[in-house]
């Protein structure tokens, strides 16, 4: 135990100095890694999610929040990592137990229609394939929730109070939505350079680091890869998550103490099921990838990156402080 202890210790600190090796290693890689992610959440992931996230968020706020039933509803409608999120949420509160806390942040934690529709549909050129994977996970996750019923044995409602103001809300909605895409913006920057240096280490990993890492990489590999190999990856990509989500979910996770076991499980379902259903659609129906949403490097310039991310900032300034009334 001492010694797995020191591994658990010392493992981490190892990958860390891998990694700023290899990004010193690496500079040009990692410069134009780093634009392309920040070019592909500015062009396609931002205006995708934001307002869904802001309208879910405000959704919940407006609703009797602190259901289980809300929770998963708007955790698929915003998509990773709300679900989770509220999860945790639920059971810091006492409202749920730790074993439903843990299958509702697995239940309710995937890519959400407007990705999937918005930015997976764009880069093959057919929203039909990304309606066509919406259709494909819900029912496996409602099926799953209705099955094991997270929270039927405890009282979720939360106790009655004074309701706040649809303009606090929507302000609060709108923070939580800005605080989300920036830290969500960081995770694909960062995974996605990390990728490009391990592909730069291992050339024929190329596939699996994309698969692995972060899943609009990985999804927009697929596309890049095209023919029905293309899509399975890219339908992989979207199920499993990759690594950049699986840090934004076990950090409000660990911190209540629950466990990221069930949600890797339903990942691991969800990344065979795409996979299977991409390649059936393609072998049926052909896709073509646009092109534009597979450009090196979209036309963002420099100064409308910088808005963007500090119009982020301030949007999640916004929020309400943990302590406030």
């Amino acid at each position: 135990m001492p010694h797995a202890r020191r591994l658990t210790e010392i493992l981490p600190a190892a990958l860390a100095l891998l990694a700023l090796i290899s990004f010193l290693r690496f500079p040009d890689t990692v410069r134009e890694s780093a634009a392309h992610a920040m070019s592909r959440c500015a062009a396609s992931l931002v205006p995708a999610l934001f307002p869904a996230s802001a309208a879910a968020s405000l959704l919940v706020r407006r609703m009797k929040r602190g259901t289980v039933l809300t929770v998963l509803l708007t955790g698929l409608a915003a998509g990773f990592p709300v679900g989770a999120v509220c999860a945790a949420a639920l059971f810091r509160e006492r409202r749920i137990g730790k074993r439903d806390a843990e299958l509702l942040a697995a239940l309710s934690s995937s890519a959400s229609p407007a990705f999937l529709v918005g930015v997976l549909g764009g880069m093959w050129g057919d929203a039909r394939y990304g309606w066509l994977l919406l259709a494909a996970q819900l029912p496996v996750l409602l099926g799953l929730f209705l099955l094991f019923r997270p929270g039927k044995r405890a009282n979720p409602e939360l106790p009655a109070s004074a309701p706040s103001s649809f303009a606090r809300d929507l302000t609060d909605a709108i923070g939580q939505a800005g605080a989300g895409c920036l830290t969500l913006t960081a995770a694909v920057v960062f995974f996605s350079v990390a990728a490009s240096v391990a592909e730069k280490l291992c050339p024929p990993l190329s596939p699996l680091v994309r698969l692995i890492f972060e899943f609009s990489a990985g999804a927009a590999f697929g596309a890049s890869v095209g023919g029905i190999a293309g899509a399975a990856l890219s339908g992989a990509a979207v199920g499993f998550g990759g690594l950049a989500v699986l840090m934004q979910i076990a950090a409000p996770m660990g911190e209540a103490g629950l466990s990221v076991k069930p949600y890797l499980l339903t990942r691991l379902v969800l990344a065979s099921l795409l996979a299977a259903v991409s390649a059936a659609w393609t072998a049926l129906y052909p896709m073509t990838p646009a092109v534009d949403a597979l450009a090196p490097i979209p036309a963002v310039s420099p100064s409308v990156l910088a808005a963007l991310l500090l119009a982020l900032f301030v949007l999640s300034l916004l929020r309400r402080p943990k302590n406030a009334a």
